[in-house]
């Protein structure tokens, strides 16, 4: 199956940058190795202002049910709760809830390797 290569955007709350990059910097290996698990390679987090810019890719067959097993795993659950306090959706609307995703999906315009 060819890679597929995803990018989503997130803003960050005022004052969150220091806590998301100390998240960051010290990420769990147990939710290094669920994603690694389910197929997501060459993940990356840029940062400019209050946005972040997340790209990654897919080596798999099944992404909904390799995504489905990371965003159930314990490890992954409070992750998402941690970094979503400190995330808000392009509108504006904020949440700690594990299972509501604020990044915003973008579309592939231009690829060349």
């Amino acid at each position: 199956m060819p890679t597929q290569r995803f990018g989503q955007v997130v803003r960050l709350k005022p004052d969150a940058f220091d806590e998301y990059k100390r998240l960051h910097d010290s990420i769990w290996p147990e939710l290094v190795d669920a994603m690694r698990a389910a197929n997501l390679h060459n993940s990356t987090i840029f940062h400019h202002a209050n946005m972040l810019f997340m790209y990654y890719e897919y080596w798999g067959e099944d992404l909904e049910a390799d995504l489905a097993r990371v965003s159930e795993s314990p490890q992954s659950r409070e992750w998402a709760q941690l970094t979503n306090a400190l995330q808000m959706s392009l509108d504006g609307r904020t949440t700690d809830d594990p299972d509501d995703d604020l990044w915003t999906p973008l579309a592939e315009i231009f690829h060349i390797d």
